[in-house]
């Protein structure tokens, strides 16, 4: 068993925007669950596909239910490569090769975030965008501490929803991405054209409705958001909302993609703390936030729709050319703005996790999390927090999954939230 274990170990996680597939990668390859199961009442992760990759996974990305992904090998000769995989080849069975495209970059890639029309790769203190085939179109430089870990995935954040926007008779589909920008606390708002298309019906819109419209293939927007360094992005599937936290974990920030404001924020608490993961969710009714700190401390956040959004004093505005607020007015905004959690949990001991830990001093805790909506429940929700632990070269033995339901009418604070569930993974013969 520890022989399998060393061989076959934990590399790094990657959810697909909607929470609905999670990849493992691992030192020899990945397995992709299903987490579609966890939401039935007798709910279990399923294991839809594992396959081996020379040079392993040292970081990896999803998009939708597609068969398409995009890997960073693990081993030293294989980190500064990206590659695209085609899972409905078998090379073993077809004799064909899987990998579509590859491109090998200067430096090990640190982050990925894929959408068959656009994809994202950060490495040192760049932001590279490539399209479909691995060409490149564009590369941003940022913060020089916002991309020097590797794995550090969640410091980028790219929408996948396509919006159908007319502009001057043309149908053009338009991402929206959110990254790091190019001094400490601020980040970049994308906004990438994609697929222009006539239509006739959107040609007979109003002029001015068609001239106001910005159609330029590739735009951005600087916002000065934190003090600190930008740890965590996270962004809805339709890319039109994003919430970001600095390393120093105080407070959440829920930001208008499109239109570059800072909507809301969220206190965490005022002492200081990593925050590992971000999680998001709007919808009709609600907007729910959530975070997983260093202390195994899950906080859940919600905006109810009577609320609202449009009335709140907005923090901040993007400019193009620099940054127009005083950080006085900005600490202000923020305190007034600020929401308190609505419910706090900790991640509980398990027995059995932690002895599977113990071997080689796998004593560092990381986690990543996943929000999903309970259907025919609009007052509840799922989120699916991943945690695994590491040893100093990255690596860990085994991952548990917890599911925690989150009921958003509770006005108790320790009835919001409870843990229903929890699995482990890999299985040991893998």
């Amino acid at each position: 068993m520890v022989e399998g274990q060393s061989s076959q170990q934990v590399t790094c996680l990657s959810w697909n925007n909607e929470g609905t597939n999670l990849a493992v990668g691992l030192s020899h390859g990945f397995i992709i669950y299903s987490t579609e199961l966890l939401l039935e009442e007798d709910g279990w992760l399923h294991e839809v596909l594992q396959r081996p990759i020379i040079g392993g996974v040292g970081v990896m990305a999803l998009h939708g239910q597609g068969n398409i992904i995009l890997i960073a090998g693990w081993t030293p000769s294989h980190r500064s490569t990206v590659s695209i995989y085609d899972l409905t080849i078998d090379e073993m069975q077809e004799g064909r090769e899987s990998i579509l495209a590859s491109v090998t970059l200067f430096s090990p890639v640190t982050a990925l975030r894929f959408h068959p029309r656009l994809i994202m790769v950060g490495e040192s203190n760049q932001v590279h965008l490539f399209d479909h085939s691995l060409k490149k179109v564009h590369s941003f430089t940022v913060s020089k501490k916002a991309m020097i870990s590797i794995g550090n995935v969640k410091t980028m954040a790219l929408g996948t929803i396509l919006v159908k926007k007319p502009a001057a008779g043309v149908c053009f589909s338009l991402l929206l991405g959110v990254i790091p920008g190019p001094s400490i606390g601020s980040v970049r708002c994308i906004r990438y054209v994609a697929d222009r298309q006539l239509d006739t019906l959107f040609s007979q819109l109003s002029p001015t409705c068609l001239t106001d419209m910005d159609v330029r293939p590739l735009s951005e927007n600087i916002i000065e958001i934190h003090r600190n360094e930008v740890h965590c992005i996270t962004i809805t599937p339709d890319g039109t909302r994003a919430l970001t936290v600095s390393e120093r974990g105080t407070s959440l920030k829920l930001l208008d993609v499109e239109n570059g404001i800072v909507l809301s924020a969220f206190s965490r608490g005022k002492t200081p703390n990593l925050v590992h993961t971000l999680g998001l969710l709007v919808s009709s009714t609600d907007t729910v936030a959530a975070c997983v700190s260093d202390t195994g401390t899950f906080h859940l956040f919600h905006i109810p729709i009577v609320e609202g959004l449009s009335n709140r004093l907005p923090i901040s505005t993007g400019t193009e050319g620099g940054f127009s607020d005083t950080k006085i007015f900005k600490a202000f905004n923020d305190y007034i703005n600020s929401m308190n959690a609505k419910a706090r949990l900790t991640i509980p001991d398990d027995g059995l996790y932690d002895n599977l830990c113990k071997y080689r001093d796998y004593n560092r805790s990381m986690y990543t999390l996943a929000l999903r909506p309970m259907v025919n429940k609009t007052s509840s929700c799922i989120a699916h927090v991943v945690q695994w632990n590491v040893s100093q070269e990255g690596l860990a033995l085994k991952a548990r999954l917890l599911s925690i339901q989150i009921d958003l009418s509770a006005t108790m604070t320790g009835e919001s939230v409870k843990v229903i569930r929890t699995f482990y993974f890999p299985k040991d013969e893998l």
